[in-house]
């Protein structure tokens, strides 16, 4: 039983920390949006409207999370599809992995 509540203790951290991170990343995306609109004297994340709702550029990241999504994948004609496809997925794990460091110390 005490295996179970510390194996739940440690992915409770892992989550944690990705969570983390995954956050931060779309604060600091935000941030550097508002910035760069800012430095140039453009319309940017927090004066541009979506639909006629402008809540200080939150939905921005989201549009562009659907577009992401959405976009029609290019690939090079010799390239290898498995390895293509995998690239994006293990780089983003490994640099989440480095965040999720945990003392690997399990009492019994």
């Amino acid at each position: 039983m005490t295996t179970a509540i510390d194996l739940g203790i440690i992915f409770g951290r892992v989550a944690f920390a990705i969570m983390f991170m995954l956050n931060m990343s779309a604060i600091l995306g935000w941030v550097e949006r508002k910035q760069s609109a800012i430095m140039q004297d453009r319309i940017g994340a927090n004066r541009a409207s979506i639909y006629g709702f402008r809540i200080i550029g939150l939905f921005h990241p989201i549009a562009d999370a659907l577009k992401l999504l959405t976009k029609e994948d290019f690939m090079p004609a010799r390239a290898d599809r498995l390895l293509f496809q995998l690239a994006p997925f293990l780089s983003v794990f490994f640099g989440l992995v480095a965040f999720a460091a945990i003392n690997p110390r399990i009492t019994s």
